[in-house]
């Protein structure tokens, strides 16, 4: 049996990752096109889904399973879409500027206020920037 991907995902990548047992652990990845049912019981042998790091909260693929009919000719085909839900992480950067000018004169202060600073943070709400 043959296990491939049918439809690939829109938001990420379905990888064959092969961890080697005798390089020290060396893990190699490769985008799955197929690979056996063999193979997958090997334990060095995982799929992965991993997602583009895009703002998507969700992505879906299509894996095909086929078996060669032995001595038939004919090949026996099932297939699945896979849902992916992705967890958001809060991971980018807040930017800290300026939305006004602040003239302070020579030796003298200025309270700066929430009037003269915008704070910006992709992964949150403006009200939960503090």
């Amino acid at each position: 049996m043959t296990l491939s991907v049918e439809q690939g995902p829109r938001h990420g990548r379905v990888l064959l990752v092969v961890t080697s047992r005798r390089q020290n652990g060396a893990v190699r990845e490769s985008n799955l096109t197929s690979v056996t049912s063999v193979d997958l019981r090997d334990p060095a042998v995982r799929l992965v889904y991993r997602h583009d790091g895009t703002e998507t909260a969700s992505d879906e693929f299509v894996l095909a399973l086929s078996q060669d009919l032995r001595g038939s000719g004919q090949v026996r085909s099932e297939t699945t879409t896979c849902h992916v839900t992705v967890l958001p992480v809060n991971d980018a950067r807040p930017a800290l500027g300026t939305s006004s000018l602040v003239r302070v004169p020579l030796g003298g202060s200025a309270v700066i206020t929430s009037a003269n600073l915008r704070a910006v943070d992709d992964d949150s709400d403006d009200q939960q920037v503090r």
